[in-house]
């Protein structure tokens, strides 16, 4: 842990440490010290200490039987951490990693099921020039077999990753979609808690579900 490397760096004039020991409460000694070697007098910190305790209890499925097997242990736990935040005992992934192929049934289907400006809303520049394919194939009377195939093309031209993080490593980064259904009524509070432990950029609500990226332990 390099707390006080980086705020001889940066000399921040607040700082927010997320703990997952105890023991790392003694870095904030180390933090002191450096302040005072570098003349820095005062410094807010917001200490959050992260427990994860017993998730054994709370399941991690596939809606309608779907293969998450490249979803992380590491992800799984985190995503348990959530529902146990959130007072939810079933954590329910409706998509996750994608081929080429699959993004680009993906975005057909939620083209036709959810309407194109809602998809022209959720993706950027690399997506938008995907969902301009559609349109083009459409207006020349291709079938759905043809305009999915000319998608998946332009994915591969453009790199899947850039679509999508759906497409991207996942030995780097998981990718999981919860479905809204899933969540019920309190969904807010199961985002909110999202939001606290991935941070608001890694949390997204598209296309009736929350989007969830974890970057995978090196």
């Amino acid at each position: 842990m390099n707390l006080y490397k980086d705020l001889l760096i940066s000399r921040p004039h607040k700082l927010k440490i997320f703990l997952e020991s105890r023991e790392l409460f003694e870095d904030l000694a180390h933090i002191h010290i450096a302040m005072q070697h570098k003349g820095i007098d005062s410094l807010v910190l917001e200490v959050v200490y992260v427990e994860e305790g017993d998730l054994s209890d709370i399941e991690v499925v596939g809606q309608n039987g779907i293969d998450i097997s490249l979803v992380s242990e590491y992800s799984k736990n985190i995503l348990r951490q959530i529902a146990k935040n959130s007072n939810y005992t079933r954590v329910v992934i409706s998509s996750t990693a994608r081929t080429p192929r699959r993004q680009a049934e993906v975005m057909y289907n939620n083209i036709v099921n959810k309407g194109m400006q809602e998809q022209r809303r959720t993706y950027k520049q690399p997506g938008q020039r995907v969902l301009d394919v559609y349109e083009t194939q459409k207006k020349a009377g291709k079938n759905k077999d043809e305009i999915i195939q000319a998608m998946t093309n332009k994915i591969n031209e453009l790199g899947a990753s850039s679509v999508s993080t759906h497409c991207a490593d996942f030995n780097v980064v998981n990718v999981v979609d919860i479905p809204h259904s899933s969540l019920g009524k309190n969904k807010e509070k199961f985002k909110n808690e999202a939001i606290k432990l991935l941070s608001k950029i890694n949390v997204l609500d598209e296309n009736n579900c929350y989007h969830i990226v974890i970057h995978q332990q090196n």
